[in-house]
């Protein structure tokens, strides 16, 4: 246990700052991540229905530029 409170310490060198921006790049990477994992499952997709709750999730996190793209994809497919 004395080993992961060591882990968990702040380095002195690492300032309120330079935490922030790190969380904020970390932040955007799994953003990205989750959208790329997203578009997969839409791509995976073999039914309407799971492209259509694909869409749906990523309108409900939020990513609605995802959503709208392959809402659009959707509608060529169907053409």
């Amino acid at each position: 246990m004395a080993n992961l409170h060591k882990i968990l310490q702040v380095p002195a060198n690492l300032t309120d700052d330079s935490i922030k921006s790190a969380k904020e790049s970390i932040n955007e990477q799994i953003k990205s991540m989750d959208k790329w994992c997203i578009r997969t499952a839409f791509n995976m997709a073999l039914m309407d229905t799971q492209q259509l709750a694909a869409i749906q999730i990523a309108k409900d996190r939020g990513y609605d530029d995802l959503a709208i793209a392959m809402l659009k994809e959707m509608e060529v497919q169907n053409a």
